[in-house]
């Protein structure tokens, strides 16, 4: 499946690391987020060979000897996170395990409060899509290199037309695999690279393969990468503004900026 947006989040923890990360304000409003993992097509060689793929993208990518811990970050109502040049993503409400979400094009969808987990609601021209989580995500946080998590998702989706219903079992592993400097439009963070892979409960195939790279800085993932129509597709993030500085002309200023780079 192709992941129809991937979501944002912006952070503002109790304690939040030092600046470590530089930030080009010309792009983002520091202080302050799709996912729908669709169905992403892994290479021929299998989901090894997804992995390895992924992985030698990053082979230049310079590690960070280490971060501290990242704490679950604090979501608001209203901020916004941007992504390419023009897709935005607004938070319209929710707290603790459920977000609501809004998309450049008015739709809404659903999340839990880990950007590693599918979305667990959305509607889509079509169809209709809804994930239940088994298992504890949550034990991820706080992020540090070395941890993992797994969890089973149960995906069941709805043609609107001709009523069609499918559902798909999938058991999902995610590891904080480790950390590194990240730079894409909005700045240069020191990110946790996270690795998620899914299996088919009932055939045992792999299904999906996904890579975040997660700012504890701005408390989201700056980066996303996944597989669709057997190639790597990412996703950067350009710029995030925290609820009460995303006026409708500010918002419209970055968007502007952004296509004139």
């Amino acid at each position: 499946m192709t992941p129809d947006h991937t979501p944002p989040q912006p952070a503002r923890p109790p304690a939040r690391p030092p600046a470590r990360s530089t930030v080009r304000l010309t792009a983002v409003v520091v202080g302050v987020s799709a996912w729908l993992s669709g169905c992403a097509l892994v290479p021929a060689g299998g989901l090894d060979d997804a992995v390895q793929s992924l992985g030698n993208q990053s082979d230049s990518v310079a590690r960070v000897p280490s971060l501290p811990a990242a704490a679950r970050p604090a979501w608001r109502p209203g901020d916004v996170f941007v992504f390419g040049r023009s897709t935005v993503r607004r938070i319209v409400s929710g707290q603790g395990d459920r977000w609501v979400w809004q998309t450049t094009d008015g739709q809404s969808y659903t999340t839990t409060g880990h950007f590693f987990v599918p979305i667990v609601d959305q509607t889509l021209p079509g169809r209709h899509i809804r994930s239940r989580i088994e298992g504890r995500p949550e034990t991820l946080w706080p992020l540090q290199t070395g941890r993992s998590v797994e969890f089973t998702e149960h995906r069941h989706q709805k043609q609107t037309v001709f009523g069609i219903e499918q559902t798909v079992v999938q058991r999902w592993r995610c590891e904080v695999v480790d950390t590194r400097h990240v730079s894409v439009p909005a700045g240069d963070f020191e990110a946790f690279h996270v690795r998620c892979a899914a299996r088919s409960v009932s055939t045992g195939l792999p299904g999906q393969i996904m890579t975040w790279d997660y700012a504890p800085a701005i408390g989201h993932y700056v980066q996303r990468t996944w597989y669709e129509g057997g190639r790597v597709r990412q996703s950067v993030l350009s710029a995030a503004l925290p609820g009460e500085l995303a006026t409708e002309a500010r918002l419209q200023a970055v968007l502007l900026r952004l296509q004139n780079d």
